[in-house]
């Protein structure tokens, strides 16, 4: 038995629709790849002034006034506080994408954006006797 010999039209056919379905497969691949370089960077960011201002202070050659390592504690203390947002971000966002956390305005994001909150507003945590 010979096989029919497949329409052209068709074949034609199905080659655009597999083209037309790779469009948006190929721009979100992109989009993708734009975020990850994104995030890359503004997770490096505060990552490498935090770790420069604690390879400061714990350079043996230094010394330094305690002003000097009153600042670069808190240049350390501020990156180290900009990477918690940012990873808390992240893991928002991955939480919503994968349905697990709903979307309520006005609610605490996560334990850590709380924690990061309530240090920003300047309280002192209590001291135990």
């Amino acid at each position: 038995m010979a096989l029919a010999r497949p329409d052209r039209a068709a074949v034609r056919a199905i080659g655009r629709n597999a083209a037309a379905a790779a469009k948006p497969i190929a721009a979100a691949g992109k989009i993708h790849a734009a975020l990850l370089a994104t995030a890359d960077h503004d997770l490096r960011t505060p990552l490498a002034a935090a770790k420069a201002a604690v390879d400061a202070l714990r350079a043996s050659d230094a010394t330094w006034k305690p002003e000097q390592v009153r600042e670069l504690a808190a240049s350390a203390d501020a990156s180290l506080d900009q990477l918690t947002r940012l990873v808390d971000n992240l893991l928002d966002l991955s939480r919503l994408q994968a349905g697990k956390l709903p979307l309520r305005p006005g609610q605490p994001k996560s334990r850590t954006s709380s924690l990061t909150r309530w240090r920003a507003s300047g309280r002192q945590p209590r001291r135990s006797a």
